[in-house]
């Protein structure tokens, strides 16, 4: 039975991921990025998102907006984490930082919830590269206003073609999954 559920997650992981490649190439969600001073700022944005002034912020990040995820001798450290709901999205903002090697294709999935506490997706944002100790405005997107909290210790994080999943909150490597061998 556990087996069935990992391999659901895994398909669930892929089309995903085939969603964002091909919607990226189509130039609906924008992923290049400039470093200013040493901070990545998106420059691409998603196809009806507000983000400004205009959105609801809600202050839901489950565990406080500043903490840190250790996986696989590489520690990453988000800070100034929102939530804010805008244009009918659920929009994640914050910085993150890593001490590890160059990061290449690195995406980040946030998990969110409703009002009544139950899982209602994933806020994604991807980089197409980060630098040890540079610092990544990311803004992570969900499309749907009916998130009450995310919940930054269980971000998913992902290197390159998804070949790795880094869950987050554990320090050792039972939690690091290599998807091709699934």
């Amino acid at each position: 039975m556990n087996f069935i559920k990992r391999k659901e997650k895994v398909k669930k992981r892929i089309l995903l991921f085939g969603i964002m490649l091909g919607t990226s190439s189509c130039g609906i969600i924008g992923g290049v990025g400039s470093v200013v001073g040493g901070t990545i700022k998106a420059a691409g944005g998603v196809t009806g998102a507000v983000i400004g002034t205009t959105g609801k912020l809600i202050g839901g990040i489950i565990g406080g907006s500043d903490g840190e995820i250790k996986a696989k001798n590489t520690k990453y450290k988000f800070s100034n984490a929102e939530v804010e709901i805008s244009g009918g999205k659920t929009i994640v903002t914050g910085i993150l930082t890593h001490n590890g090697v160059t990061k290449k294709n690195l995406t980040i999935e946030i998990p969110c919830f409703d009002k009544n506490g139950a899982k209602i997706g994933d806020a994604v944002d991807n980089i197409s590269s980060l630098v040890k100790n540079e610092k990544w405005e990311f803004q992570a997107i969900l499309n749907t206003n009916e998130t009450k909290t995310c919940k930054l210790k269980d971000t998913y994080i992902y290197e390159g073609n998804m070949n790795m999943v880094i869950e987050g909150n554990d320090e050792d490597n039972d939690n690091i999954h290599n998807v091709e061998e699934k």
